[in-house]
């Protein structure tokens, strides 16, 4: 039983989803509410067509067999229709729990896109962050190579200057 038209994509938000699928429900809210009408109907006209054959037989003898043929037979019809009626109710359910599913699946797949995206941004600020710290590390080493180096040619060039003084 086609209860709407199932579109091929769903919005980021899953509006779309949840309002068609409020539709599917209105609907098989509608027909289970017009099968129990029917059933109804159905009840109310046995029920009458019960009356009028009793109505008929007043006074003569009743044929007991012909009223339990009658009955089984229709209650029979009535089970029959009740069955039609709950297995539509059961697959217009099923149908609704299925596009419910696949609308949940999509939203958890969407959820874990978006989740691989941020995990890659913050990856690669990491990689950039630490490009730049192992940069800035790199001229502080060379900074400290230079002052050392000058360091230890001062005091180089004050002992020659120390002992050159002593030799003469």
């Amino acid at each position: 039983m086609e209860l709407a038209v199932r579109p091929s994509t769903c919005s980021a938000s899953g509006c779309l989803c949840a309002g068609q699928l409020g539709r599917r429900l209105d609907l098989v809210e509608a027909k289970v509410l017009s099968h129990w009408h029917e059933f109804l109907l159905y009840k109310s006209e046995a029920q009458r067509k019960f009356e009028d054959l009793f109505a008929r037989r007043r006074g003569r003898s009743v044929n007991g067999t012909e009223v339990d043929r009658r009955l089984e037979k229709l209650e029979e019809s009535q089970a029959e229709c009740f069955d039609v009626k709950l297995a539509e109710v059961r697959s217009c359910c099923e149908e609704s729990r299925l596009d419910l599913e696949r609308h949940w699946n999509r939203q958890a797949q969407e959820v874990q896109n978006i989740q691989g995206r941020s995990e890659q941004r913050l990856e690669q600020r990491l990689e950039q962050r630490g490009d730049q710290l192992q940069s800035f590390f790199a001229g502080q080493v060379a900074e400290l190579h230079r002052e050392l180096r000058d360091s230890v040619q001062g005091q180089e060039k004050r002992l020659r200057q120390g002992r050159s003084l002593q030799h003469r």
